[in-house]
């Protein structure tokens, strides 16, 4: 008798290409992991460049190639996030300064593979933005609002550069894990 080996996990959505905001896991870290579902699954606090991506079964060299050549036309850039915002009742954010900088990579990756809509094509209009919390109640996206513009106050701006965007892959498991990273020009 022989074993057989489950079928493979659904592949759609299992990468993703975003910036990681270090500067912010001391300020809003513990707040992610309690409000953020991907957080426990090893999101870092970010910046979404495009996800869903290619799914991971489908990454090939020219894959990243392309990455490579659509990211490196961009200039690192310097970036601020000093107040928390909310989409609707069910999410709490940060707002990044120069918002911008983050969309026109955004749209650059879009524009280069129209396949992969960002969120999958269920948002109209991408608003660049660090998840703190998602899939809120009402009372609870109001005190996570509330802590998260405290914990801004108390320890003043997160800012940086972003140097790289990430590509990061899901597991069989769930776990996500950065699989390439793609420079950003530099020097511009």
């Amino acid at each position: 008798m022989t074993e057989t080996s489950p079928a493979p996990p659904p592949t759609e959505g299992d990468s993703a290409l975003l910036i990681a905001i270090p500067g912010a896991e001391p300020v809003v870290g513990a707040m992610r992991l309690a409000h953020d579902a991907v957080a426990a699954d090893g999101i870092p606090a970010h910046v979404t460049v495009l996800y869903p991506f290619v799914p991971r079964d489908r990454l090939t060299n020219d894959v990243r190639r392309g990455i490579s050549l659509t990211i490196g036309v961009f200039p690192a850039f310097a970036y601020r996030f000093d107040r928390a915002a909310r989409f609707g009742n069910t999410t709490v954010y940060l707002a990044p300064q120069p918002a911008s900088a983050f969309a026109r990579l955004t749209d650059a990756v879009h524009a280069r593979w129209p396949e992969h809509p960002p969120y999958g094509g269920v948002i109209d209009v991408v608003v660049p933005h660090l998840t703190v919390g998602d899939g809120l109640d009402g009372p609870t996206a109001d005190a996570l609002e509330v802590a998260a513009g405290q914990a801004l106050t108390g320890h003043g701006p997160i800012v940086g550069r972003a140097t790289h965007v990430a590509l990061m892959t899901r597991d069989a498991d769930g776990r996500w894990s950065v699989e390439s990273q793609f420079a950003l020009a530099e020097g511009r």
